[in-house]
Protein backbone atom coordinates (compact mmCIF):
# COMPACT_ATOMS: atom_id res chain seq x y z
CA UNK A 1 0.00 0.00 0.00
CA UNK A 2 1.39 3.39 -0.97
CA UNK A 3 1.54 6.47 1.22
CA UNK A 4 -1.25 8.04 -0.86
CA UNK A 5 -3.45 4.98 -0.35
CA UNK A 6 -2.85 5.11 3.40
CA UNK A 7 -3.75 8.80 3.53
CA UNK A 8 -6.90 8.22 1.47
CA UNK A 9 -7.96 5.36 3.74
CA UNK A 10 -7.52 7.56 6.82
CA UNK A 11 -9.70 10.33 5.40
CA UNK A 12 -13.18 9.09 4.54
CA UNK A 13 -14.02 12.29 2.64
CA UNK A 14 -11.38 11.68 -0.08
CA UNK A 15 -12.67 9.86 -3.15
CA UNK A 16 -9.49 9.88 -5.23
CA UNK A 17 -5.92 11.17 -5.27
CA UNK A 18 -4.32 11.48 -8.69
CA UNK A 19 -0.51 11.57 -8.56
CA UNK A 20 0.70 13.66 -11.50
CA UNK A 21 4.12 14.48 -10.02
CA UNK A 22 5.91 12.66 -12.82
CA UNK A 23 4.25 15.14 -15.22
CA UNK A 24 5.26 18.11 -13.07
CA UNK A 25 1.67 18.76 -11.98
CA UNK A 26 1.63 17.62 -8.34
CA UNK A 27 -1.49 15.94 -6.94
CA UNK A 28 -5.19 16.29 -7.76
CA UNK A 29 -7.60 15.43 -4.93
CA UNK A 30 -11.28 14.69 -5.52
CA UNK A 31 -13.55 14.66 -2.48
CA UNK A 32 -16.59 12.44 -2.08
CA UNK A 33 -20.01 14.06 -2.42
CA UNK A 34 -21.16 16.15 -0.55
CA UNK A 35 -17.74 17.39 0.66
CA UNK A 36 -16.08 20.61 -0.47
CA UNK A 37 -12.88 22.44 0.39
CA UNK A 38 -13.26 25.25 2.94
CA UNK A 39 -11.07 27.62 0.91
CA UNK A 40 -13.20 27.02 -2.21
CA UNK A 41 -16.73 26.50 -0.86
CA UNK A 42 -18.36 25.06 -3.97
CA UNK A 43 -15.51 22.86 -5.12
CA UNK A 44 -14.65 19.26 -4.31
CA UNK A 45 -11.52 19.07 -6.49
CA UNK A 46 -8.22 20.74 -5.72
CA UNK A 47 -4.61 20.57 -6.85
CA UNK A 48 -1.60 20.46 -4.54
CA UNK A 49 2.03 21.00 -5.52
CA UNK A 50 3.59 18.86 -2.78
CA UNK A 51 2.66 15.93 -0.57
CA UNK A 52 2.90 18.16 2.51
CA UNK A 53 0.38 20.59 0.99
CA UNK A 54 -1.89 17.65 0.14
CA UNK A 55 -1.61 16.26 3.65
CA UNK A 56 -2.38 19.54 5.40
CA UNK A 57 -4.94 20.69 2.81
CA UNK A 58 -7.13 17.63 3.26
CA UNK A 59 -7.39 17.49 7.06
CA UNK A 60 -10.90 17.48 8.53
CA UNK A 61 -10.85 21.23 9.24
CA UNK A 62 -10.00 21.92 5.57
CA UNK A 63 -13.18 20.29 4.26
CA UNK A 64 -16.88 20.56 5.04
CA UNK A 65 -20.04 18.71 4.17
CA UNK A 66 -22.53 20.63 2.01
CA UNK A 67 -26.11 20.68 3.19
CA UNK A 68 -28.99 20.48 0.76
Amino acid sequence: MTTLDKLKNQRDWIAHIDDECNLGNGYIVTLKEPFCFVNDPTCGVRGFDTFLELKTGTIKTSVYQKTK
